[in-house]
């Protein structure tokens, strides 16, 4: 009982990891741009491009993640449910029928698995290096400047204008919709992990047992509290002002 209180109180995948390095103190909005070259180089798919981009990729991850002090596997949290899920995948791709109609392993599509996994987990680890060394905040603050700075050009067309669909789309762009929709699809990420790990260590608190059993149980109980949370934040919004036209 004692392991398993203090393996609930540790970090949780995708929680936010106080510090004062490099990395945590990089603008929020450099730091998903870096995301998104990272995922680009992860899923090139054009050899010998494709093996050079995914090697890069995991060099910066590594180097990113000792540059916060995060040991590299700790960025894996979380992940044996996409690991079982990439196991069906493997498994399902491996297995080719011959002219006779019997199974009959399939090199290729084993390896076709292999690197589609090897881009998931890359993918995985440099999603949660962003959120281990960035707040909400940050996020929210820096697609809240770069939405300002795309729709600049259509609010200062609109200003002038004086009908009434010119100043409700002015009204609707100067809210800043979009950045607060991405921030809160991003945040939902981090919610879902938090749950997650709360009604894990609550099953193995009260001896629950692995397998299919501990997922009939926790799924159905994970998707009531992430429905409650939308919900929650929903009218934290309204109550902001943001569902008025």
């Amino acid at each position: 009982m004692a392991s398993r209180l203090k393996r609930s109180a540790g970090v949780r995948p995708f929680a936010y990891r106080q510090g004062k390095s490099l990395v945590h103190r990089l603008p929020g909005g450099l730091k998903l741009l870096g995301l998104f070259f990272i995922s680009a180089l992860i899923f090139i798919s054009e050899p010998p491009l494709s093996a050079a981009g995914k090697l890069t990729a995991a060099v910066l991850i590594l180097s990113g993640a000792f540059t916060a002090a995060i040991r590299p596997w700790e960025l894996f949290r979380g992940i044996r449910p996409l690991l079982v899920m990439l196991s069906f995948v493997l498994a399902f791709r491996s297995v080719t029928f011959n002219s006779e109609n019997l199974p009959i392993f399939d090199t290729e599509g084993f390896l076709d698995g292999l690197v589609f996994a090897v881009q998931i987990l890359l993918s995985f680890a440099a999603s949660a290096l962003l959120f281990c060394t960035t707040t909400m905040t940050e996020l929210r603050a820096s697609l809240e400047k770069a939405e300002a700075v795309l729709t600049y050009p259509f609010v200062s067309a609109l200003r002038p204008l004086k009908q009434e669909w010119a100043q409700n789309l002015r009204a609707g762009l100067e809210r800043r919709h979009l950045s607060l929709g991405i921030a809160l699809m991003l945040g939902f990420m981090r919610k879902f992990f938090e749950h997650w790990e709360n009604a894990n260590c609550a099953w193995e608190a009260r001896s629950g047992r692995g397998g299919i059993n501990r997922i009939t149980v926790l799924i159905p109980l994970l998707t009531e509290r992430m429905i409650r949370s939308a919900a929650e934040t929903a009218q934290a919004i309204e109550a902001r002002g943001y569902g008025e036209k």
